[in-house]
């Protein structure tokens, strides 16, 4: 029995901490690098993780030879490490979510951080710049309509240093969200009893606290003392980051309520997916979830109209 469980132990060791290695030395992979990560946490421990993570944190040292590449892996991995131990203590799919968002937002923050003391690289600076040379690669581009096009740049590169913490915290929340969906996948697929695991509600169920929207309403009546142009100081920061949070969290419970409906109506798990992300892209859609999330707050339309038909996907 002990020879049957090193043997496992050794293929979780080079199965789970390979993949999590491999994952971690791409830039376009490494936001999945912790879920093979928390797979080898739960199974194995803390140990075996950190173990894994110094690895795979080395590896993309010894390829790129840069300590902010080490120091990146490093803190994205927190995040399975996280997932992890949270799956171990048996914390709620609630909990783990709770602390996976705060630790992906920490690190996150301290990478940032890094970044402009060290390189003195600014991330929102350099988006703008990037922005600005791909409109001067752009044909027929007047030298008037080059500077409007830089006069709205600078502007929105103002408003992104305004709700950049909202954008990490929205950001955080949905890295955490899509990883443990995945942590869940593959330990079904690694042969562990899903039923002692927890698990989010199916998505045509999600519905956030009434205090959600009551935060967007009073951020929008707080929104009209700002007077456009002036320096926004620290009520319109707040007012404006309390905006981007609480009216993401709506349309997306705006986008769970349509999914309810549709998914009753008889239409397939892989075209919900599908209309869902393409409304998501769209201003006018987005607006309507917002405003749909916003009525259900109020008055819980799935339950209104039968909650008991909710999709299970």
């Amino acid at each position: 029995m002990s020879s049957e469980q090193d043997d496992k132990r050794l293929r979780d060791h080079l199965m789970l901490g390979g993949a999590t290695a491999f994952l971690a030395v791409f830039p376009f992979s490494l936001m999945f690098a912790p879920v093979p990560l928390a797979a080898l946490v739960f199974r194995h421990g803390l140990q075996a993780g950190i173990a894994a993570a110094l690895v795979a944190g080395a590896l993309a040292l010894l390829m790129t030879q840069s300590p902010i590449i080490l120091a990146q892996v490093l803190l994205v991995l927190a995040l399975g490490v996280a997932l992890g131990e949270g799956l171990r203590d048996g914390l709620s799919a609630t909990q783990i979510v709770g602390l996976g968002t705060l630790v992906a937002l920490a690190t996150t923050a301290l990478m940032l951080f890094a970044v402009q003391r060290v390189l003195g690289v600014d991330i929102v600076e350099m988006i703008g710049r990037f922005w600005e040379e791909a409109l001067r690669q752009g044909a027929g581009n007047t030298p008037e309509q080059l500077e409007a096009a830089r006069r709205a740049i600078e502007l929105q590169k103002a408003q992104m240093r305004i709700s950049l913490p909202a954008s990490l915290a929205l950001g955080s929340l949905a890295t955490t969200v899509v990883d443990f969906a995945l942590v869940r996948w593959l330990l079904a697929r690694l042969g562990e009893e899903m039923e002692r695991l927890p698990k989010l509600r199916p998505f045509g169920l999600w519905r956030f606290p009434l205090w959600v929207a009551a935060v967007y309403a009073c951020a929008r009546l707080c929104e009209i003392a700002v007077r456009p142009g002036e320096d926004p100081g620290a009520a319109g920061w707040a007012i404006a980051n309390a905006l981007m949070i609480s009216g993401a969290l709506l349309a997306v419970q705006g986008a769970a309520v349509l999914w309810h409906f549709l998914a009753r109506l008889g239409v397939g798990v892989r075209l919900l997916a599908f209309i869902t992300a393409l409304l998501l892209f769209q201003y006018i859609a987005v607006l309507t979830l917002l405003l749909l999330g916003i009525v259900d707050a109020f008055a819980d339309l799935r339950r209104r109209f039968g909650a008991q038909g909710a999709p299970s996907a």
